[in-house]
C-alpha cells in the first residue's frame, strides 16, 4: 500500500491529494478548536488567581494545561485505560484456563467436548487479549499525536501573537524547544501513561 506512494514521490512532488486525509476527529484544526475552547474555559475559571490584592489563601487556583488537555482529550485517555484494564483481566484468565485444561488432561472427566471447549475458551481469551491491547497502543498512539500537534499549534498561535518586548524574554530556541521536544515528550507520556498502573 506504501510502494505506490514511494513511486510516485520519485517521479513527482507529492500534493494534498496524493495522500490519504486522516480521520476527521483527528485533524489538528478540529481538534485544537477543541482544546482552545478547553482552554478558555480554564482562564474562566481562574480569573485573577495572580491578583496580588486578594489574600493568597483566597485566590483561585492558577489555570493548568494538563486540566484542559484532559477536559478536551480525557475521554480517550480513559478509554485507553478501561481497553488496558480489560487486557490485565484477560491475562489473569488465561493461567486458570490453562490449569483446568491441564487438570483435563490429567483426569479425562468430561469427555473430548469439554477440552475442545477449553482448547477453545484458552484461544477466545488470547486472541480477546491481543486484541485489547493493540487497539489500546493505537489509541493511545493516535491521542498522543493529537496532543501533540495541538500544543505545537497553540504554541506557535502564541508565538505570533507575542508583542515585542515579550520576545525579548524568550529566545527563539526556547519556543522551538517547547514546540518540538516538550510536545513530543507529552505525546510520548500520553502512550504509556497506563503502565504506571
Amino acid at each position: 500500500w506504501l510502494n505506490p506512494l514511494i513511486q510516485l514521490s520519485n517521479k513527482r512532488p507529492l500534493v494534498d491529494d496524493d495522500v490519504w486525509s486522516p480521520p476527521t476527529h483527528d485533524r489538528v484544526n478540529q481538534t485544537a478548536a477543541v482544546f482552545w475552547e478547553e482552554w478558555e474555559k480554564e482562564i474562566d475559571a481562574c480569573e485573577g488567581w495572580n491578583d496580588e490584592s486578594i489574600e493568597p489563601e483566597k485566590r483561585k487556583r492558577p489555570p493548568s494545561l494538563l486540566r484542559a488537555l484532559f477536559r478536551a482529550f480525557g475521554w480517550k485517555l480513559v478509554l485507553g485505560g478501561l481497553l488496558q484494564f480489560s487486557f490485565f483481566l484477560f491475562q489473569i484468565g488465561q493461567p486458570f484456563l490453562v490449569g483446568e485444561l491441564v487438570s483435563y488432561i490429567q483426569n479425562g472427566d468430561g469427555g473430548i467436548r469439554v477440552g475442545i471447549g477449553y482448547a477453545l475458551g484458552f484461544a477466545a481469551l488470547s486472541m480477546c487479549s491481543s486484541i485489547c491491547l493493540a487497539i489500546t497502543f493505537d489509541n493511545m498512539r493516535r491521542l498522543g499525536s493529537v496532543m501533540r500537534s495541538v500544543l505545537m499549534v497553540a504554541i506557535y498561535e502564541q508565538g505570533l501573537k507575542l508583542t515585542t518586548a515579550a520576545r525579548m524574554t524568550s529566545t527563539i530556541g526556547q519556543t522551538t524547544n517547547l514546540m518540538s521536544i516538550d510536545a513530543e515528550k507529552l505525546n510520548l507520556a500520553v502512550q504509556f501513561v497506563h503502565f504506571l498502573w
